[in-house]
């Protein structure tokens, strides 16, 4: 975020409050990348090293240690964005350098190249995604301006998104973060006119509607990096409007609140 590329993957544990901690490097420095995974293995897509690529590569979350090479994207993009079930990892989106539509999948299990899935309702980048066991859900983004637009499809199927609903406004790069139970949460972004905003969203991934106001995060920015557990989300870094953010905040997902 500070116009540097790095090769950096912390570690938290959620249940508790504290400072990240060194887990390891990715297999090549670089910003702008996505990030799927399950109780195993994170995987961390694509991305701007500098120029944009198709790299996929992994961790074994349980152990620490650096990044390993899992397989490729179907395209090299930057500004994508990722989600999985225990089963799935799914990519979709992002700048190829124009704009993207594409949704691609790999199984989490085993390493190899990523597949087509289908396309999105609207091509765009910088959006942000949540997903349940069985739906994903891709939310927001830039067409090249700012969209409210969520559109989802079945995870265990392949095919085009459909349409979910609304976000209670446009907004590109946002956080996102959902529980076991599939309540999602969207967070902060970037509206027209060059504005940080500072709102959460909250839905159900299990039915389709408009996301509905949380509350709102400790620093108004855009950029964040979103996880959960099923009680807590977490909320970190980011580009506010002071620079580059270290902070990170959460929510007790039961609860509406600040």
């Amino acid at each position: 975020n500070d116009g540097s590329l790095s090769k950096t993957i912390n570690t938290i544990n959620i249940a508790t409050s504290g400072d990240a901690n060194d887990f390891g490097d990715l297999s090549q420095a670089r910003a702008n990348l996505a990030s799927y995974g399950n109780f195993i293995r994170a995987c961390f897509v694509g991305g701007e090293a500098p120029s944009k690529v198709n790299t996929i590569d992994y961790v074994l979350i349980a152990t620490q240690g650096n990044a390993a090479d899992f397989g490729n994207s179907t395209h090299s993009a930057q500004h994508l964005t990722a989600t999985s079930n225990s089963i799935r990892g799914l990519a979709a989106g992002g700048e190829t350098p124009s704009q993207s539509n594409v949704i691609n999948y790999v199984t989490l299990s085993s390493t190899g190249n990523a597949t087509d899935f289908g396309d999105l309702s609207e091509t765009r980048s910088t959006l942000g995604s949540m997903a349940s066991p069985t739906r994903a859900v891709f939310t927001g983004g830039q067409t090249p301006t700012e969209v409210n637009t969520c559109d989802f499809v079945q995870i265990m199927t392949t095919g085009n998104a459909a349409d979910f609903g609304d976000l209670s406004g446009t907004a590109a790069y946002m956080g996102a973060a959902n529980d076991s139970l599939g309540r999602g949460f969207f967070i902060g972004g970037h509206q027209a006119g060059n504005k940080n905003v500072g709102a959460t969203d909250v839905f159900t991934i299990a039915s389709t509607g408009n996301a509905q106001d949380f509350g709102d995060l400790t620093t108004v920015c855009r950029q964040n990096a979103g996880c959960a557990s099923p009680t807590r989300g977490i909320f970190g870094g980011g580009d506010s409007n002071t620079g580059a953010e270290d902070t990170i905040s959460y929510v007790t997902i039961a609860s509406a609140g600040n």
